[in-house]
């Protein structure tokens, strides 16, 4: 028995050095064998460690991109945290990811925003690309943006341009102070997709609550959804939330819902805001959802109140990508511009 254990001792070193020779071949074979499979990407900026090119953006990220754009050309590589971003520099390039190669990039990476703002990427913006995605889109296009749905909503349109008109000839009386056309163009703009899609005024005359909770909702929506979450792209620090997104974007959601259950309740009863008829998109999905009808065929198919509160969230959403004119920041307007 000694004897035996004499002659073990020596092997256990031996079996440590071998298995420990076995992991680095193993992973050096590996790595070159994953080297050979990865696609070349294009030239970009060096990182820093685990934040990437995060720090390297800026205030304002869309001249940093174009600064890098001239040194590394129309298509380079970023890292932001763990997750590798190629940028689109021009509108050749641009034209690659979002006409020829669309189906290959028509899904949005998991987010923050997806997931905690829009309702668990049930909405049409973050939903994944699939038959669900064509048909909530279909929706939208055919009860919000189609020549039926325009000429349906028309007389909408012609009261906001008249509402518009009343205040610039309110403002022009006095020829000391120059009339905010651009302000007013986009006021009303906003008014009556907003009225075309709920069925509410973002902008309207003191007093009203609802238009005013509606309006912080939507200029809520755009700050918070401007920010880049680092969570989203350096997992370690997804739990810490270091720049508070997460928090703020739950506590928005949870407003934005008792909003809409709120505006839902008074649909079902009948409630109708004054001078509206109901045609709006938000009255158009309730009726789907009341007559239980399938979106893409199924019955897991069927339209709920949840999708319903999603797709009216994605007019926020198109209420900020378009060239709109809302107060941001310290009761300045901003024009949409890049400057």
């Amino acid at each position: 028995m000694e004897l035996g254990q004499a002659m073990d001792l020596p092997m256990t070193p031996l079996l440590l050095s071998t298995f420990a020779v076995s992991v680095v071949v193993c992973y050096v074979l590996f790595r070159k064998r994953a080297a050979r499979k990865t696609v070349p990407l294009p030239p970009g900026p060096r990182g820093w460690p685990v934040l990437g090119n995060l720090p390297q953006l800026g205030g304002k990220t869309h001249q940093t991109l174009h600064e890098m754009t001239m040194v590394y050309g129309p298509l380079l590589r970023l890292r932001f945290g763990s997750s590798n971003v190629v940028v689109a520099g021009s509108a050749a390039v641009a034209e690659q990811f979002l006409r020829v190669h669309d189906a290959n990039f028509s899904c949005r990476p998991p987010n923050s925003g997806g997931e905690h703002m829009a309702y668990n990427y049930q909405d049409v913006v973050f939903a994944p690309y699939g038959p669900r995605w064509r048909a909530m889109r279909k929706v939208c296009a055919v009860n919000l943006f189609s020549a039926r749905a325009l000429e349906d909503l028309r007389a909408v349109r012609e009261r906001e341009a008249a509402l518009m008109v009343r205040s610039l000839v309110g403002q022009g009386s006095d020829d000391a102070l120059p009339v905010p056309l651009g302000k007013a163009v986009n006021v009303c703009t906003t008014n009556a997709l907003s009225r075309a899609a709920v069925g509410q005024r973002v902008f309207a005359a003191a007093g009203n609550e609802g238009a005013r909770e509606f309006k912080e909702i939507v200029l809520e929506v755009m700050q918070v959804g401007g920010v880049l979450n680092v969570g989203d792209f350096v997992p370690a620090l997804r739990w810490l939330d270091p720049q508070g997104v997460v928090a703020k974007l739950k506590k928005l959601h949870r407003r934005f819902d008792d909003m809409m259950n709120g505006i839902i309740a008074d649909r079902k009863a009948g409630v109708m805001p004054a001078g509206e008829e109901g045609k709006d998109l938000l009255g158009l999905l309730l009726a789907m959802v009341q007559d239980e009808r399938p979106l893409a065929g199924g019955e897991e198919d069927r339209i709920t109140e949840t999708d319903a509160k999603a797709l009216i969230l994605d007019v926020d959403v198109t209420l900020r990508m378009s060239r709109l004119t809302l107060p941001l920041v310290e009761g300045r307007w901003w024009r949409g511009t890049l400057k």
